[in-house]
């Protein structure tokens, strides 16, 4: 018989946004918005990981990504800022926790995987309205990050029910990408395992 090999990406997927977004660096600033509000969720964020599909780009290296969570304010932070270096990528398929296995490389390919969140460049620039104004909580580039410079830092312990908001902002106006979507998942625990609402659990990351 023959074979084939199988891969499982696992993702965040209990709450998620499946509408595409272009990133166009000519249209409307930010250049990307996206929203996906949270009904029934854990009243506590014990940990938490959020999903970045079929994320493709002329040049990653351009790209800041930021979430703000539903008490917006200081609850923000930098996915993902100039990783990736100068070549095209994608489609790949990004999640982000706080658990690594690792960072997004600075130079060399961005492939599917997990990360912790990660920004090669400080400070990042205010993004155009209506993303709030910086400072933003940026993640750095060192695996093992503390404080705000973690999920549960910036989100833990807070009640994740509410509008939660991607923007991306992209640095040059000849590039073009695209995002096919993002999703989180949160937990109680700080565990790594992923209890949806509907009680059955979600193969745990790692």
């Amino acid at each position: 018989p023959g074979t084939a090999i199988l891969t499982i990406n696992d993702v965040a997927s209990q709450y998620q946004n499946n509408s595409p977004i272009a990133i166009d660096a000519s249209g409307p600033a930010p250049e990307a918005v996206s929203t996906i509000n949270v009904v029934g969720a854990p009243i506590i964020i014990g940990s938490m990981r959020v999903t970045l599909f079929d994320y493709s780009h002329t040049n990653p290296d351009n790209v800041d990504v930021l979430l703000v969570g539903p008490l917006g304010g200081v609850r923000n932070m930098i996915l993902m800022a100039d990783a990736g270096g100068n070549s095209a990528v994608g489609p790949v398929t990004l999640s982000f926790r706080d658990v690594g296995p690792g960072v997004l490389p600075d130079s060399g390919p961005v492939t599917t995987g997990n990360f912790e969140p990660t920004s090669w460049m400080t400070p990042i620039a205010n993004f155009p309205a209506p993303a709030p104004v910086g400072p933003y909580n940026e993640p750095g580039s060192t695996v093992g990050g503390t404080g705000t410079q973690t999920l549960f830092g910036n989100f833990g312990l807070t009640n994740p029910n509410g509008t939660w908001s991607l923007y991306i902002e992209d640095d040059f106006t000849t590039d073009v990408g695209v995002l096919a979507g993002f999703s989180l998942i949160f937990s109680l625990s700080g565990s790594g395992d992923y209890i949806p609402a509907d009680g059955q659990l979600v193969f745990p990351p790692g």
